[in-house]
């Protein structure tokens, strides 16, 4: 279990401006435990509108490791993505755990 992280529904984006100042992008990304459906749902990051990390994430994985070069990036962009063949997004979320932005 973690203590920190931030809780990201499918059809969510969240973007920083980070003007450059930080060098790396950190984390754990796993299925949000609340909900006992199966989930499948794609994350993204984008540096300056670049994809610079794609993952799949299922209910059944293991948290996945993020560990990202932002060298010179001014824009950071995570986006959560539904991937159920159904179409539905419904109960689809990630949680993005230990996240830090590190100088």
């Amino acid at each position: 279990k973690y203590d920190r992280g931030v809780s990201m529904h499918a059809g969510t984006a969240l973007s920083w401006t980070i003007n450059g100042d930080f060098r790396r992008l950190k984390g754990f990304l796993g299925a949000d435990d609340e909900f006992k459906i199966p989930i499948s749902v794609v994350v993204v990051v984008e540096a300056d509108g670049r994809e610079v990390f794609k993952q799949s994430v299922k209910k059944k994985d293991k948290p996945v490791e993020v560990n990202l070069d932002l060298t010179g990036v001014k824009l950071l962009r995570v986006v959560v993505r539904s991937d159920d063949p159904s179409g539905s997004d419904l109960g689809h979320q990630v949680d993005f755990v230990d996240a830090k932005v590190i100088k």
